[in-house]
């Protein structure tokens, strides 16, 4: 039996109640403490400060084509990123990036097919995966008979 709200406190832990694809799944987290008043205030007023200044997606696609993911923005800029580039993505399938979600206010896309998603901040600031992801980047072609700064011919 489903408790009466999703989640229910349990030995000083929360256990949730998820309703996904018509499966109840349970998963059992530290309880967290309580906010007060003064944290619930500051947080909304970090958030006003956010959907002010922080770009937001207007439109967003998968362009199979050149293979890349494209957003374009509440200022008019147009953002490209390769999929190849994006640590969640550059696995992908292409016929799994068809679908593209912009959640919220335009603060992320989703990808709900391949599991991913990214806040438009991130993809802005060109923070594509976790800090060691390192994408795949063709090595520039070396040139023959350059000189360094400060070498000398004889």
């Amino acid at each position: 039996m489903l408790p009466a709200r999703p989640y229910e406190p349990h030995d000083g832990w929360w256990r949730l109640t998820c309703r996904n694809a018509g499966t109840n799944e349970t998963a059992v987290m530290p309880r967290l403490k309580d906010l007060t008043e003064h944290e619930i205030l500051a947080a909304r007023r970090r958030g006003a400060i956010a959907m002010a200044n922080e770009p937001r997606a207007l439109e967003a696609w998968y362009d199979r084509q050149h293979d890349v993911i494209s957003v374009r923005l509440d200022s008019g800029r147009l953002v490209s990123v390769p999929r190849a580039n994006l640590q969640e993505l550059s696995k992908a399938r292409p016929d799994v990036l068809q679908e593209v979600e912009i959640l919220g206010p335009g603060s992320a896309i989703h990808f709900p097919n391949a599991g991913a998603g990214f806040t438009i901040a991130s993809l802005v600031r060109e923070q594509y995966g976790s800090p060691s992801w390192k994408p795949y980047q063709p090595q520039a072609s070396r040139r023959v008979g350059t000189r360094h700064a400060g070498s000398v011919r004889h």
